[in-house]
């Protein structure tokens, strides 16, 4: 009977450890993120590759005003402008924010998209709210989810339709 105990307190320890060092990680993720709020990043690494597959990728670029082409963005160069204006909090964010530096849109859209990025700066209690669920997406994989949005689904193989459709007799 003490052993099923000493069990309990030992799980009930390993809860209560986990728990505080997840808050404890959480409070120095808030803290970061109030601190780093608009400022440059200094050490980081900008794989242009993957930044750019959102550009590459997007489908939509013919309802814009006007695009960059990519002799004019050597020309400026946009990589460095946009190293130096990244600020940041996700993988996704980067592509978006590269896409916006080489698409051009039409006036209403530049205005509601400032109405909306507007919120974030009045509002910091929505804004941590959105940089804790983008700092999920600030791994090198996060990349790939533009993938996921933008290429055609796999089809399922007819192999499959043929196992899957297969009655069995009883």
């Amino acid at each position: 009977m003490n052993w099923i105990l000493g069990i309990a307190l030992f799980l009930i320890c390993i809860f209560l450890i986990s728990h505080l060092l997840k808050k404890r990680k959480q409070r120095r993720q808030d803290k970061a993120m109030n601190e780093g709020w608009g400022q440059p990043k200094t050490d980081a690494y900008f794989n242009m590759y993957h930044i750019s597959r959102y550009f590459e990728n997007k489908r939509e670029k013919a309802s814009c005003y006007q695009v960059i082409e990519t002799e004019t963005c050597n020309d400026l160069d946009l990589d460095a402008v946009f190293k130096k204006i990244d600020r940041t909090s996700s993988k996704i964010g980067q592509q978006y924010l590269y896409y916006k530096l080489r698409v051009i849109q039409p006036l209403e859209r530049v205005k509601r998209f400032a109405a909306l990025s507007g919120i974030f700066e009045e509002d910091t209690l929505t804004r941590t709210l959105f940089q804790q669920e983008l700092l999920k997406l600030n791994d090198v994989k996060a990349y790939s989810l533009e993938e996921l949005t933008h290429f055609d689904t796999v089809e399922k193989p007819k192999i499959l339709n043929w196992t899957c459709n297969k009655k069995v007799d009883n």
